[in-house]
């Protein structure tokens, strides 16, 4: 009897000693650290460092974390991130498959390279599977920003599992128009990315782009629905307009002046494109689709009052349906 007693009261030490132990990591923010750092260490070697200013717990398993800090390595360059709060719900009840639990995060900053986002929020629920855990929520950036491109006032719902991640209901402020869309990413790598932009100012456009965007004036409205797997692009189809008109430069259509009789407009056309004018025009259309993986197509077409010139003409582009060699065509239209 004495040996079990003796058994009984040592358990009874050890529980103790971890609750104590429990208590302190979770109430004392310097040893939370300490836990997450060396969780982080086994666990996600690409995060390079970590630290909490504030913490508050709630019986039994939610905290609320202020002034987080971590630094991700992503690619061989640290990723710089700040989070003003965490809030953390439930968490244990993501050990019973079924039940859920909270993160809600608020005032985030990042930077990576030349990627910059301010003023970012997060909200999800995380459920827990045999397989893993899926998610869903909502995601608010108020402003995102690389060299050359920026947008602001980014919303999208998400969802999402060890398998695929949709992004829906996604909007955004581009250039004085609007972005909207959706997108599905499988794993490891497939996508499939469809967006709307309505009535971007295309003079803000030259101003952060360049290159094409100097050939035109006006509201610029279009639409992209590109899909693959990797660098494989298996679906391309875009198509742009100015919906209220606008301008196009006149040099644009230096190529076919043969092709018009002798007139004013045609004294008017040469006249711009000596002068390195734009040509007023009611509407303006640019398509392209892939065909096949080798070839893109489409149609230009115009309509001018000004120039009594009403134009359609079919193009077609040589081209790898990758990725990267897409990306070297975009750079070539916008340098």
């Amino acid at each position: 009897m004495k040996a079990l007693r003796n058994i009984l009261i040592g358990l009874m030490l050890f529980v103790l000693t971890g609750l104590v132990v429990l208590a302190v990591v979770a109430t004392n923010v310097r040893a939370m650290e300490f836990v997450v750092r060396q969780v982080l260490q086994r666990t996600a070697k690409e995060v390079q460092s970590f630290s909490l200013g504030s913490l508050d717990y709630t019986f039994p398993s939610s905290w609320t974390l202020g002034g987080v800090r971590a630094t991700v390595l992503a690619q061989g360059k640290p990723a710089l991130i700040y989070a003003g709060r965490v809030e953390l719900t439930d968490v244990l009840h993501l050990l019973t498959d079924g039940e859920h639990a909270q993160v809600n995060v608020s005032g985030v900053e990042a930077a990576y390279d030349q990627l910059k986002v301010r003023g970012a929020s997060c909200a999800v629920d995380l459920r827990k599977l045999t397989n893993g855990i899926s998610y869903r929520g909502n995601i608010l950036l108020a402003d995102v920003s690389q060299s050359p491109f920026g947008v602001s006032d980014v919303k999208t719902d998400f969802t999402g599992d060890p398998q695929s991640v949709t992004l829906s209901n996604l909007t955004a402020a581009v250039y004085g128009g609007k972005l909207s869309g959706a997108a599905a990413f499988t794993f490891p790598s497939g996508y499939d990315v469809n967006v709307d932009l309505q009535n971007a100012d295309v003079d803000e456009l030259e101003r952060a782009m360049g290159g094409v965007f100097r050939e035109l004036g006006g509201k610029l409205s279009g639409r992209l629905h590109v899909a693959g797997v990797g660098q494989r692009v298996d679906l391309f189809d875009t198509s742009w307009n100015m919906p209220s008109g606008g301008a196009i430069s006149a040099e644009l259509l230096s190529s076919i002046t043969r092709y018009i009789p002798d007139s004013v407009q045609k004294k008017r056309i040469d006249f711009l494109i000596r002068s390195g004018g734009k040509l007023a025009v009611e509407s303006f259309l640019f398509t392209l689709k892939n065909d096949s993986p080798e070839q893109l197509s489409g149609v230009i077409g115009l309509k001018s009052r000004e120039a009594n010139l009403e134009l359609n003409v079919t193009h077609e582009i040589r081209v790898d349906a990758r990725i990267d060699s897409l990306l070297q065509a975009w750079q070539a239209v916008f340098k």
